[in-house]
């Protein structure tokens, strides 16, 4: 489902996969997704959605490989 998002053009496609990538992986400890929080706060990011992209930038940890970006985003946000 995470690969299919990244493939995906559609942002409300993209979002609604992203989505479901991160209810399995929460569901699954095997499957992680990191990437997908960053990705669904950029999204909300880009659509000026502030108060949902700070959600999902929050949930970047900061050592994950984005972390220091969505920390910045963190403060912007």
């Amino acid at each position: 489902i995470y690969v299919k998002a990244l493939l995906t053009e559609s942002t409300q496609d993209r979002t609604r996969l992203l989505i479901r990538a991160v209810e399995d992986s929460r569901k699954n400890a095997q499957l992680t997704f990191p990437q997908a929080y960053f990705e669904l706060g950029q999204i909300y990011y880009r659509e000026a959605n502030y108060k949902d992209a700070l959600t999902w930038f929050e949930q970047v940890k900061s050592s994950d490989p984005r972390g220091l970006e969505a920390n910045f985003f963190t403060g912007v946000c």
